[in-house]
């Protein structure tokens, strides 16, 4: 894996940055209903469980494609395409359907990534001072 990361090492990612979706889902809630915007917290765990599901529909063709024999590298990518699309579509219906509070779904999704990518980095990190 790249970066010396290995697909456990994906896989507890994920777990902490589900773990950090929810505390933060929780508190979108809370923050949102004191504030009287409580659809907008609502749409905000949206967001961030559509990432979840997201990264796991990623990680789980991630070890397919690992323990696949298969050399080539088109079914990988079409089922990305398609899952890409997919999150996609629903996210924007629900953007369209809950406005103007729908783009908390949006922003959900962007901090369900950005979850991902700060417990990538910190693995990273984590790995180059051990070396």
């Amino acid at each position: 894996m790249a970066a010396g990361l290995t697909l456990t090492d994906l896989s507890r990612n994920y777990r902490k940055a589900l773990i950090g979706a929810a505390i933060l889902g929780g508190v979108g809630v809370i923050v949102g209903t004191l504030l009287g915007y409580w659809a907008a917290g609502v749409l905000l765990c949206v967001g961030l469980a559509l990432g979840g599901i997201n990264s796991r529909l990623m990680l789980s063709s991630t070890f397919r494609l690992a323990e696949s024999e298969v050399v080539g590298k088109r079914p990988f990518m079409l089922g990305t395409l398609w899952r890409l699309a997919a999150i996609t579509a629903v996210a924007l219906a629900l953007v369209f359907a809950f406005r103007p509070h729908g783009v908390a779904v949006v922003v959900g999704l962007a901090v369900f990534q950005l979850l991902m990518v700060v417990t990538a980095g910190a693995s990273v990190l984590r790995e180059v001072r051990n070396k």
